[in-house]
């Protein structure tokens, strides 16, 4: 997801950061993994592998959020689905 969805996150009121503000950005998805469950947070991504890490690890956390074939990926679209990640989120 785009570094703005979680600056509109921020804006909301929520903890949200972005894998760049971390010096993540090149990181593989296994270290970003280990990085989310660390930090206790909630992965939102279009990337399938994290779900893929979630099952063979048996792991019940980080919880993640997957989209996938959004036509618009602009952080309007993103940040107009804000309230439903929360909701699933705080679930």
């Amino acid at each position: 997801m785009t570094p703005r969805f979680a600056e509109g996150l921020r804006a909301a009121g929520h903890d949200a950061v972005h894998v760049r503000e971390f010096g993540l950005q090149s990181a593989d998805d296994p270290t970003i993994f280990e990085f989310a469950a660390e930090e206790d947070r909630v992965l939102v991504s279009e990337d399938t592998d994290f779900g893929v890490l979630l099952a063979l690890r048996k792991a019940a956390s980080p919880s993640f959020i997957l989209f996938r074939g959004l036509p618009d990926r602009s952080a309007a679209t993103l940040l107009s689905m804000r309230d439903a990640i929360l909701h699933l989120a705080e679930s």
